[in-house]
């Protein structure tokens, strides 16, 4: 069972991926750090999983089921990727953002060298210009992200450039 506490320690792990990601793309902290911090970050989120469950919105908050899904998609362990990608298919809408299971079936995907299914997935140059990686099936891809509630590519891509 989730206490306030709990909550309250997820929801801090949050604003510490958040601010640390901030301060590695303006290059005042390293790719080192970040990576030491994203492991630390899945560490504990590993061991609150195998005692209470995962973080669902309807089960803590959604800041706190927010920080639970940015630790896991920041992660590099493809086992508890894998793992989560489980409990999030078998979820409902009240537990999870439905398009969340897109980003960590992409992350995964790309991780492995494989293409992408809902194109969530990118690598944005210094200079600002955005290069996706390889999608499955490009001229299916928006009823694939639809299906997910995502929006079509063309606006997610125009989102980021902002």
């Amino acid at each position: 069972m989730y206490t306030k506490k709990l909550i309250k320690k997820i929801e801090a792990l949050y604003d510490v991926d958040q601010r640390s990601i901030r301060l590695y793309r303006l290059g005042k902290l390293s790719g080192l750090v970040l990576e030491k911090i994203n492991l630390g970050h899945t560490a504990i989120l590993k061991k609150i999983i195998a005692k209470h469950g995962f973080s669902f919105k309807n089960s803590t908050s959604e800041k706190a089921y927010a920080s639970a899904f940015l630790i896991t998609q920041h992660s590099d362990d493809l086992g508890f990727m894998e793992r989560v990608r489980r409990i999030f298919s078998g979820s409902s809408g009240a537990q999870i953002n439905k398009s969340d299971l897109g980003y960590l079936i992409d992350r995964i995907k790309v991780l492995k060298g494989l293409p992408q299914v809902y194109g969530t997935q990118y690598k944005k140059t210094r200079a600002g210009k955005i290069t996706f990686f390889d999608i499955k099936d490009i001229k299916n891809l928006d009823k694939r992200r639809k299906k997910l509630g995502m929006e079509t590519l063309n606006e997610y891509r125009k989102n980021l450039v902002q």
